[in-house]
């Protein structure tokens, strides 16, 4: 774990015995490859600074970790921090309007995610043993206009429904839909 306050170093040694504890800055090269960044498996950069996070995700990259997460405030950078070899890109704010969408989110949704910048979320549903779309195909399922069914998990096996695809209670379904129609597909997969 690299920081670079004294006070905050001090603090996570004490807390994180099993873990080595380096005062210094994420960004300097030099400290990166002393410490042998590139035998690490993993680099999370979750600093305040989103700059920071993606100067020393893209330093770790080049300097040989398979893998660098890191953590942005502003969500619009998120496409462009994907693009330059981040594989992943954590948003406080994004887990956050999940979380909330989550909640005020009735009947049987476990997962929503809303696509940025459209009226467009992907939802994950469970449908109950009575509702609407159980024990049919998925084209004889009055699904609101402009929603796709986008994946089935039924039994751990992601596939790729079509309409003679039949939905069993307690498979995962993916939709993508509108947000003014959520309503709707809620109904379908609640008793």
């Amino acid at each position: 774990l690299i920081e670079e306050s004294a006070s905050k170093t001090e603090k996570a040694a004490k807390m994180l015995k099993n873990t080595l504890i380096i005062k210094g800055d994420g960004t300097d090269i030099e400290l990166l490859e002393d410490e042998g960044i590139s035998d690490v498996d993993a680099f999370i950069a979750v600093t305040q600074t989103d700059e920071k996070n993606v100067i020393s995700g893209i330093l770790a990259k080049d300097l040989g970790v398979k893998k660098a997460i890191v953590h942005v405030t502003r969500n619009n950078l998120i496409p462009v921090v994907n693009k330059i070899g981040i594989e992943s890109v954590v948003s406080k704010s994004a887990a956050t309007v999940d979380a909330i969408l989550k909640y005020i989110r009735k009947g049987e949704v476990v997962s929503v995610f809303s696509l940025e910048g459209t009226d467009v979320e992907a939802i994950e549903l469970i449908p109950q043993l009575d509702s609407k779309v159980t024990q049919k195909k998925i084209k004889d399922c009055k699904f609101p206009d402009d929603s796709i069914v986008g994946a089935q998990i039924h039994v751990n096996e992601i596939t790729i429904p079509t309409g003679e695809s039949i939905i069993v209670p307690g498979d995962k379904v993916i939709v993508f839909t509108r947000t003014d129609a959520i309503s709707d597909l809620e109904k379908l997969f609640s008793p």
